[in-house]
């Protein structure tokens, strides 16, 4: 069992009641997870179950200076665009105003090959880390998700296979569903493949001598 909890803003009982003080949210976000590992032959199986909550000012705060983000000036080659300021969550992937649950089960053969099954539901309010800070007794009583929520669906089969010491290749099936009131559904399917090849374990590898044969 595991377990994550964060806050930017607490708006507590005693506050209400010290200082008849009502308009500022609540802005916390957890996680609740649980993993098992059962050791089977000729594999490891693991199973992965996760619940995730945020709420909808979580990060979001006067300033984005004082919030839990990544923030980069990212550069760009495409014209007109020559760069962007990009602000990512730390901690929750999806950010502010969200519930989601993940699942993964994966199958590893020691020094040889992982296959993963991966599922994920992730319901989105309207707020984003980069939404304008509110307060007042609607914002205070606002709940995750906040006005028409985005649902989306996401469905994963991943292997990594390592057939000689020195050479990894990782590749993976994505599928994704999208949806939201008053909008098309969206689909899409991605994959992905890559190949490592590790220099340092192909030099011992070619160094390491030959296993010698027995002679009458």
């Amino acid at each position: 069992l595991y377990g994550q909890y964060m806050f930017n803003q607490i708006q507590s009982e005693y506050e209400i009641a010290r200082y008849n003080d009502e308009s500022n949210p609540n802005a916390r976000g957890w996680r609740l997870g649980a993993r098992a590992i059962n050791q089977l032959k000729p594999f490891v199986l693991s199973t992965t179950f996760e619940y995730n909550h945020t709420d909808p000012y979580l990060y979001i705060r006067e300033t984005p200076y004082t919030t839990y983000s990544w923030r980069r000036d990212v550069l760009s080659n495409a014209p007109g665009d020559e760069s962007s300021l990009l602000t990512l969550p730390l901690g929750f992937k999806y950010g502010p105003d969200t519930h989601s649950l993940w699942f993964r089960s994966q199958a590893r053969f020691p020094n040889l090959a992982t296959i993963a099954l991966e599922a994920e539901w992730v319901q989105q309010g309207e707020n984003r880390i980069t939404s304008p800070y509110d307060e007042g007794p609607d914002a205070a009583a606002s709940t995750s998700p906040t006005g028409t929520p985005t649902t989306l669906w996401q469905f994963g089969l991943h292997t990594d296979l390592r057939p000689l010491p020195f050479l990894d290749t990782a590749g993976g099936l994505i599928y994704s569903y999208q949806t939201k009131s008053g909008t098309a559904d969206q689909h899409s399917l991605e994959w992905y493949l890559s190949v490592t090849l590790e220099g340092g374990r192909l030099l011992d590898y070619l160094q390491t001598p030959a296993p010698s044969k027995d002679t009458e």
